[in-house]
C-alpha cells in the first residue's frame, strides 16, 4: 500500500493525515473516523481547488482562451468557464441557470466581499447578498427566523476580520460557495423548478455544513432543519423534499 508520495522533494504522508483524522474524530468508532476522513478529503480538495483557481487566473491574465484552459484541464470550454469563472467576470450571466434575483444577490455579495477586503467570494458574503435581495423568498425566510444583515456582518467580522477595501481587485469564488451552487441546482431540479432561485441557494448554504454561512446560521438560531422547515412552509411542500441528496463517491481503483 502506498503510504507516502513525494512532490518536488516534499513528502506527503498518509500516516500524518491519519493522525489528523484520529485527533478530529468524535470517537474511535470506525464510522466516526471514516466520516472525519471524508471531511478531511473535502478540505484538501478545497485547497486543491484554490490552487487551480490561482493558476487558471494566471492563464487568463496571459490571454489564454477558455478552450485552451479546458483542454489542459481535460474538460470542455463550457465546463472550465462555469467552474473557474471569477466573481464578476461574467456579469449578468453568472451563475448559469439562475434567476435574476440570485444574480443580483451575488452581485451584492461581491461588493460586500470587496468592501471587507476579502479576496474570495464566500458563502458568508452570499448570505449577506440573499438578505439584501428583499424580493427573494430567502430574505423573507431569514427574517422569519430572526436573521438580519447586521447580525451576519458582525459574525463575519468576528470570525474572519476585515481589511482595506479591494474595489478593483478580482475575486475568486471560494470552493464551498461553488459546492453550494451545485447543491442549489440539485434543489432546483428536485423541486422541478425552472431556475435556481434564492431559496435553493439558502438551503444549499446550510447543506454545506462546514461553510462559514452554515456556522453563522447555526449560531444565530437558524440551523439547517429550521431553515428547511421555514422554506418548506413558504413553498407549501414537505420539508423532506428539501433535504440534500446524498451522492455516492466514486472510488478509483489503483
Amino acid at each position: 500500500m502506498l503510504r507516502q508520495a513525494r512532490i518536488d522533494g516534499v513528502r506527503v504522508e498518509v500516516d500524518a493525515l491519519e493522525k489528523v483524522v484520529e485527533r478530529r474524530a468524535p470517537s474511535t468508532a470506525a464510522l466516526d473516523r471514516l466520516g472525519t476522513a471524508v471531511a478531511l478529503v473535502d478540505e484538501l480538495r478545497g485547497q486543491g481547488d484554490l490552487l487551480l483557481d490561482r493558476f487558471v487566473a494566471q492563464a487568463r491574465g496571459e490571454g489564454c482562451s477558455w478552450t485552451q484552459i479546458g483542454e489542459t484541464l481535460g474538460v470542455s470550454k463550457q465546463a472550465a468557464h462555469q467552474r473557474f469563472v471569477a466573481a464578476g467576470d461574467a456579469a449578468g450571466s453568472w451563475p448559469p441557470h439562475a434567476t435574476e434575483l440570485v444574480r443580483r444577490a451575488l452581485a451584492v455579495a461581491r461588493q460586500e466581499a470587496q468592501a471587507m477586503g476579502h479576496n474570495c467570494l464566500g458563502t458568508e458574503h452570499a448570505l449577506l447578498g440573499l438578505l439584501a435581495e428583499h424580493d427573494g423568498l430567502a430574505a423573507h425566510a431569514l427574517a422569519a427566523l430572526g436573521v438580519d444583515g447586521p447580525a451576519v456582518r458582525t459574525q463575519i467580522e468576528t470570525r474572519i476580520g476585515t481589511g482595506p477595501a479591494r474595489v478593483w481587485a478580482p475575486l475568486g469564488v471560494a470552493p464551498r460557495l461553488k459546492r453550494a451552487l451545485e447543491i442549489a441546482r440539485s434543489h432546483e431540479r428536485s423541486l422541478e423548478h425552472r431556475c435556481m432561485n434564492t431559496e435553493h441557494l439558502l438551503l444549499a448554504l446550510g447543506d454545506v455544513s462546514d461553510s462559514v454561512a452554515a456556522e453563522i446560521l447555526r449560531d444565530l438560531g437558524a440551523a439547517p432543519d429550521a431553515v428547511r422547515q421555514q422554506v418548506a412552509a413558504m413553498l407549501g411542500v414537505d420539508a423532506d423534499r428539501l433535504r440534500p441528496r446524498r451522492q455516492r463517491r466514486r472510488l478509483r481503483r489503483t
